[in-house]
């Protein structure tokens, strides 16, 4: 993420001096009104095609398509296994008990349900609570007991 933020910020200030030195050729007569706008609508043209194929690459519709077709249990490592206590709550859940009702049942504070249901979702790769139920169903974790460490 790091790289795509400086690769950003030194194209920003790449382009703020490009668009200075047409200024300076305007104001130095070496360009025309109409020649200093030309410029500067290329320019920025230019600026805007190069970001737009670079967020479009990251993005773009027919990736978005594939995955959305793709196996479920494809989106999740192998390598990710549950805690005993994680099994417990992806249990629990299945079963349509609440937050609330899971750390009560569990004899633990409601944040650590969340945590234990937030590390869910990433071991999962899921967003809400259907999602990720689904893909532990996929995956087997539910319907045939769950895999723990």
């Amino acid at each position: 993420m790091r790289r795509t933020y400086l690769v950003f910020g030194l194209f920003i200030a790449g382009l703020l001096l490009a668009s200075r030195a047409l200024e300076g050729l305007f104001i130095a007569h070496m360009l025309s009104e109409n020649g200093y706008a030309v410029a500067l609508g290329v320019l920025f043209l230019a600026a805007g095609i190069w970001v737009g194929s670079r967020v479009l690459a990251r993005t773009s519709p027919a990736e978005t398509r594939d995955q959305a077709k793709a196996p479920l249990i494809e989106t999740v490592a192998p390598t990710d296994e549950l805690t005993p206590r994680e099994a417990e709550v992806l249990q629990l859940l299945a079963e349509g008990l609440s937050n609330q009702q899971i750390a009560d049942r569990l004899y633990v504070s409601l944040s650590t349900v969340k945590t234990h249901i937030s590390n869910l979702y990433s071991k999962l790769g899921a967003e809400r609570r259907t999602q990720a139920l689904a893909r532990a169903r996929a995956l087997g974790w539910l319907a045939q007991g769950v895999a723990v460490d």
